[in-house]
């Protein structure tokens, strides 16, 4: 006696790729001994003459929405990152002295 077939399995339902957001490509600097009023669009003024700024983003408290002092800036193009960090590194902005650096580099 011959076994029956077994019908084909048909899908519940069609999964779609998981996404999530990504960072943009670019290359990201380290912001640090900034104000604690410090806004992002500082950040995008100050930059911004040294070529495209892709994203900045202020670290704040989160009780106090204060900024904690540093931030992170991406900039699309590797030459104008070091540019930025030449002419930035040691501006005074709100009487403190601004640090800048390529993020994960040890100094």
């Amino acid at each position: 006696m011959a076994a029956a077939a077994a019908p084909a399995a048909t899908p519940i339902a069609t999964l779609a790729p998981a996404t999530t957001a990504t960072e943009p490509a670019g290359f990201c600097l380290f912001a640090y001994n900034l104000s604690p009023d410090t806004e992002d669009s500082l950040l995008w003024q100050l930059f911004g003459p040294f070529g495209a700024v892709l994203s900045v983003k202020v670290i704040r408290d989160f009780a106090t929405t204060k900024c904690k002092g540093y931030a992170f800036v991406t900039m699309m193009n590797y030459a104008d990152a070091c540019n930025a960090i030449a002419a930035l590194n040691g501006t005074q902005i709100a009487g403190r002295s601004l640090q800048v650096g390529l993020a994960g580099v040890s100094q």
